[in-house]
């Protein structure tokens, strides 16, 4: 046990001196930080429950032992002690406490407060001033909605620096925009498409087509044509929406369901109805070792949004604290009236299941897929513990803009790490990809050693035993003892051998072995590493190419004859990754791009020298 015995009697004392009362616990290490928040309806008998002789999940039984102090909140009532353990994860992000998906993690069209409003997909919903609808679950199927939007109500696109140039842009020209940087369109008119976005949003879909069918009537009569086929234009547009639109539902009020799933394990189905329309159906699933509750599940939801809606419906809620205390904590959050929703349509109900159901079995291969993984890497490095992999690679565009990339992959939460992503400029440096990674993994050290950057367990490089000896003296120098693997492509002989034989031709270097490892292309830990290597791959080609664009009067490609700025750019937008030019036939590249078969012959002949 990491307690010594004073520290244990301090806690068991302060257990013993716990009022019967509702309230919140904190359980804190030996640095001060706090590891664990809880609630309770009466705190001592919580409390003890952590320190009886009960059969307890390996993880609580981490929590306990790693619990050097113990600090607890009397509350008058059970919905504070909700509302306090919601702002006390939300502040001190606790390590054992799960990291829920709150409400910024889904997006939200935006109508902003401007002079002259905009539409835009967010995922803040911080502005007081601004009006949200949503949320909703899939980002790119919200800006295609919202970019059909822009053809019924063209509002400006534009940010704040470009509209004050005061000069119309492409989507002007399109007709998509009306112009109002140039005083084209009146406020007032402006003013009125933005309060048909309004009865858009709030359902009101007849009101909206009788003003469009009026306009573009009036218009005709008086024989200005050109105006009133803009208006017919809208109307079909929006009859194109509601064509695509989800299942309608008979719900007055804009309403959120939880369905709890009601075996075991903690699986929560949440489903989003705004003005009769489902915009949203997701699922999180826990393993049965999460210290989490329901009521934490749906409160922290709620804790870091104002887009609370007008009524919450809670099916197979199970928990301490009531659903009615819970509903009663949504409102203070609020500040309004939210309304407790019992019963649901047998349709919505039957929908909800499927959907947890789903999430269930999904969750359930995904747990089965990590512990392949984590048996993968004990038997590629003898280490079981491995939850964050880190993937380096570096990309050039002939020699020139040599950049490098991180991008990092949490196994537990089976999720990329977005914010550990990192990017690197090379220095100093030409094509050499041994002196590239060396630099990349120094610069990534100092960044561990200074305390800005998290140590992974393992860092997986793209390149064989030269990448990783590279690596690996970069790490040494730096004093970082750190597992480093890397993941190189063989050759085949010939096509037949590639489809034919069920060894990968691609291989795992691994420390202190000079001999690769080879795998089944079938391996899950293979297919694993290569996943995480195509991201990592993906992101850096996309640097590269972002330097390149960028720069690309002085662009090396300009050095094959034939290829000048314009057919050096057009290029790099058609194909990010040049060497995708080695896989597509000559003539579909020639179409793609413009430059004759004879000059991309000579580029081909150098893309496969660098391979």
């Amino acid at each position: 046990m990491m307690v010594g015995n004073k520290q244990k009697e301090s806690i068991q004392k302060k257990i013993n001196n716990a009022p019967n009362l509702p309230g919140v616990y904190t359980f804190i290490d030996k640095k001060g930080a706090i590891i664990y928040v809880g609630k309770a309806v009466s705190l001592v008998k919580r409390l003890k429950s952590y320190f009886d002789s009960s059969l307890k999940h390996p993880k609580t039984l981490k929590m306990v032992e790693l619990a050097n102090d113990l600090k607890y909140y009397v509350t008058n009532t059970e919905i504070e002690a909700l509302l306090l353990e919601a702002s006390l994860i939300k502040t001190e992000k606790p390590r054992f406490n799960v990291k829920l998906k709150d409400a910024k993690g889904y997006p939200y069209i935006k109508l902003t407060k401007e002079d002259y409003p905009r539409l835009i997909v967010t995922r803040n919903t911080d502005d007081e001033d601004a009006i949200y609808y949503g949320p909703y679950v899939n980002v790119k199927d919200l800006r295609f909605i919202v970019k059909d939007l822009h053809y019924i109500f063209p509002l400006r696109r534009c940010k704040k620096s470009k509209f004050n140039e005061g000069k119309v842009c492409l989507y002007y020209q399109m007709k998509q925009c009306e112009g109002p940087c140039e005083k084209i369109i009146s406020k007032d008119e402006y003013r009125q498409i933005v309060e048909n976005v309004k009865l858009f949003f709030d359902g009101k879909i007849d009101e909206l087509e009788n003003n469009y069918k009026t306009l573009m009537t009036n218009y005709a009569s008086k024989l200005e044509f050109e105006k009133a086929a803009k208006y017919r234009d809208r109307l079909k547009s929006l009859e194109n929406i509601f064509t695509r639109q989800s299942a309608v539902v008979n719900f007055s009020k804009n309403t959120d369901l939880f369905y709890f799933s009601d075996k075991n394990m903690m699986c929560v189905t949440h489903m989003f109805i705004r003005n009769c329309n489902i915009t949203g159906i997701d699922s999180k699933c826990y393993d049965d070792g999460e210290l989490i509750s329901h009521s934490e599940f749906v409160l922290n939801f709620y804790k870091n949004t104002a887009q609370i809606p007008e009524s919450v419906c809670l099916v197979n809620y199970n928990d301490e604290f009531s659903g009615d205390k819970l509903i009663e904590a949504i409102s203070n959050l609020k500040g309004g009236k939210v309304e407790y929703r019992k019963k649901v349509p047998s349709g919505l109900l039957e929908i909800l299941r499927k959907n947890n159901e789903l999430a269930e079995k999904q969750f359930m291969e995904s747990l089965a897929g990590v512990e392949k993984v984590k048996s993968g890497f004990a038997r590629v490095i003898k280490e079981k513990s491995v939850r964050l992999v880190e993937c380096i690679d570096i990309s050039h565009i002939f020699g020139s803009f040599t950049v490098g990339a991180s991008v990092c992959f949490d196994i537990d939460e089976q999720v990329f790490v977005k914010e550990k992503y990192r990017r690197y400029k090379i220095r100093n440096i030409d094509n050499n990809d041994f002196e590239s990674i060396y630099q990349v993994i120094s610069r990534k050290a100092d960044k561990i050693i200074d305390g800005k950057e998290e140590k992974s367990d393992v860092y997986v490089i793209d390149g064989g035993l030269g990448q990783l000896n590279a690596a690996k003296k970069a790490f040494e120098e730096k004093g970082i003892d750190a597992e480093v693997i890397s993941i190189a492509k063989g050759r085949s002989k010939d096509i037949n051998e590639k489809l034919e034989n069920e060894i990968s031709p691609e291989y795992i270097f691994v420390k202190n072995r000079k001999n690769p490892l080879n795998f089944k292309k079938s391996d899950f830990f293979l297919l694993f590493i290569q996943k995480i290597r195509d991201e990592a791959h993906r992101f850096v080609v996309e640097y590269a190419r972002s330097i390149a664009l960028a720069h690309f009067k002085n662009s090396s490609l300009k050095d094959i004859k034939g290829i000048g700025e314009k057919r050096a750019k057009k290029l790099l937008m058609e194909y990010p990754d040049l060497r995708e030019i080695l896989n597509e036939d000559i003539v579909v590249v020639s179409n793609k791009t413009g430059i004759p078969v004879n000059i991309l012959k000579q580029l081909i002949d150098k893309l496969h020298k660098q391979c």
